[in-house]
This record gives structure tokens, C-alpha cells and sequence, in this order.
């Protein structure tokens, strides 16, 4: 997964709030999932896309994981994509699905913003 830079002092799960002026943090997961540390703030804004039917993260493993982040009180939306692969946003590969691509660039664009 890549992780691309707001700035060179900001990580890329930060993104602006808006009005407020202010950086906050958010997280965005493309293609996987990652372990929701126990000292998650609450109301962090996670996104996860996935794959409808990826087999690397079955439903029951996405089910598991979006319970422990709503145990942490995240704030959690999950996206998932049918009749798409594994890494179904790279127009270089087999697994490419232009319509679940252009839906995840887009929901994407619109939480980073």
C-alpha cells in the first residue's frame, strides 16, 4: 500500500477539518486491513475498502475488524466492492474494476478533503 504525504511534515492518515482550520487525524485503508490499536482516539474517522470477495480479507475478517474498531469508537465506514479483485484500483492489473475504482477514488478524495 502506498502512503502518500499531505505535506512533508504530516503523515498521510492526517487530513483538514474543514472550518475549523486544523489538522486531525483520520486513517484510510485501500486493499487491507490494519490492527486497531487499543489506544485508538474516539471518533477517529477510518475508512476500509475492500474487495467484496478478496480472498485475503474474507467477510468474517472484515466483520471482526469493523467490530473492534466500533469497540474503540472509531468513527468506521466500510466499502465494499463486488465483482472486484484484490487490488481493484490498479488499471495495471488483472484485478482492475473501473467502476469500484472510480467509486473508491472518489469516496476517498472526499474524506481526505
Amino acid at each position: 500500500m502506498r502512503c502518500w504525504r499531505v505535506s512533508r511534515w504530516e503523515p498521510a492518515w492526517w487530513r483538514n477539518s474543514g472550518s475549523r482550520g486544523r489538522w486531525q487525524r483520520g486513517v484510510l485503508l485501500l486493499h487491507g486491513l490494519a490492527t486497531v490499536p487499543a489506544n485508538t482516539r474516539p471518533g477517529l474517522p477510518i475508512q476500509l475498502h475492500v474487495a467484496d470477495t478478496d480472498p485475503l480479507f474474507p467477510e468474517p475478517d472484515v466483520s471482526a475488524w469493523q467490530e473492534s474498531a466500533e469497540a474503540a469508537r472509531a468513527d468506521v465506514q466500510v466499502f465494499r466492492y463486488p465483482n472486484a479483485g484484490h487490488y481493484f484500483s490498479d488499471p495495471a492489473l488483472s484485478d482492475y474494476n473501473a467502476t469500484a475504482a472510480a467509486q473508491l477514488w472518489s469516496r476517498s478524495l472526499a474524506f481526505l478533503t
